[in-house]
């Protein structure tokens, strides 16, 4: 190649759906700055790899952001390439915390005067460790009431963690609603499980 490029980041750790900056600087083969040129960003998470094009400017700097799509967290790795490059050791790396549940959302019959419980699995989706879990029920209707149960409140990084919900209700007045578990770590990383 005529020029190599570097590739960095500030960002250590983000929330899932953060946008990322990215910026570096393209240096010519034979020396100075590689000028008005293409760049190719491979940004890598759990074996799937992007590439996010890039023109440097007049220094031979570039700056881009990477969007994640909504729901993706782990830990990625960046690298900047001429053209038509595919592979290279990674030059920068950054986490994206999140959390998913097993099941998405539980649907709960029950009788008047009954309960039920239902057992959901949190997993966490980087290998960054989420602490201080809480789990609060909102939008809960009048005649029930609700209990969740998590071991601990520690999510290893790349871990599970089981929780229970337990539903009672109290009479038949309300017939059918729907409510919201929503978990949150002291991280910043928050989950509704309906």
């Amino acid at each position: 190649p005529e020029y190599s490029a570097f590739v960095g980041t500030s960002v250590t750790n983000a929330l899932m759906g953060t946008p990322i900056p990215l910026f570096g600087h393209a240096t010519l083969t034979v020396g100075g700055p590689a000028t008005n040129v293409p760049v190719n960003i491979l940004v890598t998470v759990n074996g799937l790899q992007r590439i996010v094009s890039v023109v440097t400017d007049a220094a031979g700097d570039f700056t881009t952001v990477f969007t994640p799509l909504a729901n993706e967290a782990g830990i990625y790795t960046i690298s900047a390439v001429f053209p038509g490059i595919t592979t290279a050791s990674a030059q920068g790396q950054f986490n994206i915390l999140g959390m998913s549940a097993s099941p998405s959302s539980a649907a709960l019959s029950m009788i008047a005067g009954g309960s039920v419980t239902v057992s959901i699995s949190l997993n966490n989706l980087s290998d960054v460790p989420l602490t201080g879990l809480t789990a609060t029920v909102n939008g809960l209707a009048a005649n029930l009431t609700a209990n969740v149960i998590m071991e601990t409140s520690y999510l290893e990084g790349s871990g599970a963690l089981d929780l229970s919900l337990a539903v009672t209700s109290s009479d038949s007045s309300i017939e059918q609603s729907s409510f919201t578990v929503q978990l949150a770590s002291v991280e910043g990383v928050t989950l509704n499980v309906p």
